[in-house]
């Protein structure tokens, strides 16, 4: 059958896992075609070519036209930013949430996460995927601004500005038509309507965010309000529903993996205090939750595609690629694909995440500046939930149906909560 320019679109839209999936899986190209319009698009199929190709200098390769459409809505902000300005702001952003200065957030994080359990516990069911966006929240706000400085009513309306700039991102991202007159005007009123309450926000806890803050090493910088409105904004975009989409999987396999669940509660015993408080001097030890988090990550990596665009003709393992072609780089292909992982769609503690099919946060200079501080918070979260209750859901995994957006959306996931005595005692201390 002959293909045109945009016979993948409509597949794409529809069901772009199960596009990538079908085209990529089986594969024996390093490089397959996908006709998505009239430039060339290609998915990387191999992950052994994924590093050396987001290694490719920014004269060669930079993020490209679908990136850059998201300019319009969170500005030059890192995600967008090339250059020296993207370098610049990296540096800091790479220091201030890194593992080791993460570390110094532990036990904010764990009192955060405490207080959200003796929330479930007054209540027999709760939604994961609800739950988990709102602990996520909380828990980047933290190390961006310091601990406790939002209300609860802050918390909410930076849940809806994000969630309306996320949803402008997406239609930004995924629009393949120009939009009509009136959309774009409404759709501006949104996103100023957001980014004003963003600045808001911002301004009401600049004077009271910790020395430490990513909020005030921007600051130092000499960046504008709007450049530091921009950064924040995209941070808490890149970490409210990629780990809340996370933490409701995670909550998942706690209700079904009843064995790896057993392991948590005995490292949980090993990494916390007498008072039954997690100490972080112990947690690089704790390799079960760790393997717990990152098989979390592989069957639902959040991240689970992004782009470059060449800026000229490249030669890459023998396979011409000609400017203008958009590359394709699809964790979710590469963590389901038995080239990589034996029986992928099975969870499993004992799997290798060392690899090169193991991609929940990118490679190379772009890969996400916010993954030691992501992992801590599902390592806590892992840690504190197995420790304080028994889940029950009502889902098999196979019935999941992932929205697949700018990030992986979870679905409704409903469990239901029984609390165990060694949990009971934390709960009460953090409400």
């Amino acid at each position: 059958m002959i293909k045109h320019w945009f016979s993948d679109v409509h597949a794409f839209k529809r069901d772009p896992l199960g596009l990538i999936v079908k085209r990529g899986i089986g594969s024996r190209e390093v490089l397959v075609p996908l006709a998505l319009g009239p430039r060339p698009v290609v998915l990387v199929r191999d992950p052994i070519s994924v590093k050396p190709l987001l290694k490719l200098s920014e004269d060669i390769s930079d993020k490209g036209r679908l990136v850059q459409k998201l300019q319009e809505v969170i500005g030059a902000s890192t995600l967008t930013a090339s250059g020296e300005a993207h370098r610049k702001r990296r540096a800091v952003l790479h220091e201030r949430l890194s593992r080791g200065v993460a570390d110094s957030y532990v036990s904010e994080m764990s009192a955060t996460i405490r207080a959200t359990c003796f929330q479930l516990s007054q209540q027999p069911t709760f939604r994961a995927d609800i739950v988990g966006g709102s602990l996520a929240l909380k828990l980047i706000c933290i190390a961006l601004f310091g601990h406790r400085l939002l209300t609860a009513g802050d918390e909410l309306a930076v849940m809806e500005a994000v969630n309306a700039l996320e949803a402008n991102l997406q239609d930004e991202m995924f629009r393949f038509l120009p939009r009509t007159p009136w959309r774009k005007r409404r759709d501006m009123r949104l996103r100023r309507q957001a980014t004003d309450t963003m600045e808001f926000i911002i301004a009401k806890v600049s004077e009271r965010a910790r020395s430490s803050s990513v909020l005030t090493a921007l600051r130092a910088m000499g960046l504008s309000e709007a450049e530091i409105r921009d950064e924040i904004t995209t941070m808490i975009i890149a970490g409210y529903h990629t780990t809340g989409s996370a933490i409701a999987w995670l909550c998942h396999y706690l209700s079904s993996e009843k064995d790896a669940v057993e392991k948590l509660r005995s490292e949980y015993a090993l990494v916390s205090n007498d008072f039954g408080e997690v100490v972080s001097e112990r947690l690089p030890a704790a390799s079960a939750s760790q393997a717990f988090v990152k098989e979390v990550l592989r069957l639902y990596p959040s991240a689970w595609w992004t782009t470059r665009e060449l800026k000229q003709d490249h030669v890459h393992e023998g396979h011409l690629l000609a400017k203008g072609t958009t590359l394709i780089i699809s964790p979710w292909l590469y963590h389901r694909d038995p080239q990589n992982f034996n029986s992928p769609e099975r969870f499993s503690l004992e799997r290798s995440f060392s690899g090169p099919g193991y991609l929940p946060f990118g490679a190379g200079p772009r890969a996400c500046v916010g993954m030691g501080v992501a992992l801590l918070e599902l390592q806590l979260v892992a840690l504190e939930f197995a420790a304080a209750f028994e889940f029950e859901s009502a889902h098999a995994a196979r019935s999941f149906t992932p929205t697949a957006g700018i990030t992986l959306g979870a679905p409704p996931i409903e469990i239901t909560v029984r609390v165990r005595g060694l949990g009971q005692s934390a709960m009460t201390k953090a409400a």
